[in-house]
């Protein structure tokens, strides 16, 4: 074996100790890794299973947060219940939307009936003294204390709902809108006789406000809007407002706004009494007086006819019953032949 084939064979030994001893040490670093990895996770469980300070752990592992319960008991409703038409208090569809924003987050009926009975100003102490007091209970007492009306008469105030006078547009779709939402409350009641569905409260809506309108260019223009399938009310709003005021600046523009003033009826005597004050021009009585003279003596002519045959038409009457007086009286008594 020559010289070179030994440095050869020197050099794979080598290559070969060396790519054991890297292999050993990426061995041993996998090694370390893996249990980094699982020391990592390990704490990681820990800490999501340990309670917080607002929690706290059960027996069986479970962890209860404690915030949570606390804000469920102590449920409140927003305002003060007072007497009918204070405009500071809670009225009844608000009181009832926040009663079932309650229901709908999980708070139980208990918890509610306490919040509504410590917002109670007048008369809480009968409220207070009501014994197995439930919800739906304390529901028809509240709808007694605002005299709300019931789902029927809500439903026909509805169908008959029209504009007032001195209301605008914008108003009356108001004051129609929050009589809708009294009817879909009331018919949730579980006392309620005539349960009315929402679409058709909607229906009864849409077409109480469409002719319950005053101007009938606005209707008009509404109608399309109206006949839109899944109309919002935010989007039946924004058109009626642009529409009305469209409508009231066309009415500004035109001058249509103000009523027009009648022209005076003229007669004889006022004629004559504006001719004395010298109101009137000599060409302009002269004028006046020849067409009011003429219209009254054609009316006095049709007069004078009707009063003719009236006079005519009594004179035969009172001629016919004289002569059958008179044939009487000459007629006597006994028979004929006599």
């Amino acid at each position: 074996m020559d010289e070179t084939e030994k440095q050869m064979l020197a050099l794979e030994e080598q290559y070969a100790a060396l790519k054991a001893k890297r292999d050993q040490e990426m061995k041993e670093i996998e090694m370390k890794l893996a249990a980094m990895k699982k020391t990592t996770t390990g704490k990681a469980a820990n800490k999501a299973n340990k309670p917080q300070e607002n929690q706290t752990l059960t027996t069986d592992g479970t962890i209860l947060d404690v915030g949570s319960s606390l804000l469920r008991r102590q449920f409140k409703i927003s305002g003060q219940i007072g007497e009918p038409g204070q405009t500071e208090k809670l009225t009844f569809v608000s009181l009832t939307h926040q009663i079932d924003s309650g229901l709908q987050r999980g708070y139980k009926e208990r918890d509610i009936v306490d919040a509504i009975t410590r917002s109670i100003s007048p008369h809480r102490s009968y409220v207070e003294t009501l014994s197995d007091l439930s919800l739906a209970k304390l529901r028809k007492v509240l709808r007694v204390h605002y005299r709300e009306k019931t789902a029927s008469e809500l439903y026909q105030q509805l169908a008959t709902a029209y504009q007032q006078p001195k209301e605008t547009p914008q108003q009356f779709l108001l004051r129609a809108l929050d009589i809708r939402n009294k009817v879909s409350f009331a018919s949730q009641e579980a006392d309620c006789e005539i349960n009315y569905d929402f679409p058709l409260i909607q229906k009864t809506f849409l077409k109480s406000f469409e002719t319950g309108l005053r101007d009938d260019i606005l209707a008009t223009n509404l109608r399309p809007t109206l006949r839109l399938q899944g109309l919002s009310d935010e989007d039946l709003m924004k058109q009626v407002n642009e529409l009305a005021s469209h409508q009231a600046e066309r009415q500004s523009k035109l001058g249509t706004t103000e009523p027009q003033p009648r022209s005076p009826r003229v007669n004889m005597a006022n004629v004559e009494e504006e001719k004395r004050k010298g109101k009137f021009g000599e060409g302009t009585s002269t004028r006046l007086e020849s067409s009011e003279g003429d219209r009254l003596l054609v009316e006095i002519r049709e007069i004078k006819s009707d009063l003719n045959s009236l006079r005519k038409s009594v004179r035969e009457v009172e001629r016919g019953n004289s002569s059958q007086w008179r044939a009487k009286r000459q007629v006597g008594r006994g028979c004929r032949s006599c």
